[in-house]
């Protein structure tokens, strides 16, 4: 598939008007075409239940962008709530000053 990252590589086309030159139409088709088949590709990978949850938009960067601000707030949300289960063990919480100075280094 030629092309099909130009919707990750160059910034949207734009709009040609009448005056625009053949590269500049071509340019624009072949971007609107990468930036369809990516964000259909992409959409299709991503669970039914999980896409739901993602704002929609006909940009695949935008897209990318905002199933990025999706999982940084899911992972907020699950530290918080695993935040107090976790304080439970203390395995769970790494060596503290006591801990490493009372550990034998085969000396």
């Amino acid at each position: 598939m030629f092309g099909f990252d130009l919707c990750f590589r160059i910034d949207e086309a734009a709009l040609p008007t009448p005056k625009s030159t053949q590269s500049e139409w071509t340019l624009y088709e072949n971007w609107g075409h990468s930036n369809c088949l990516s964000l259909m590709i992409i959409k299709t990978k991503i669970a039914k239940h999980i896409r739901k949850s993602i704002l929609e938009s006909e940009r695949t960067r935008e897209f990318l962008a905002l199933v990025e601000q999706q999982f940084e707030a899911a992972d907020k949300a699950l530290a918080v709530k695993l935040g107090p289960s976790l304080e439970r063990f203390p395995s769970a919480q790494g060596p503290n000053e006591e801990g490493v100075s009372g550990l034998s280094l085969g000396q």
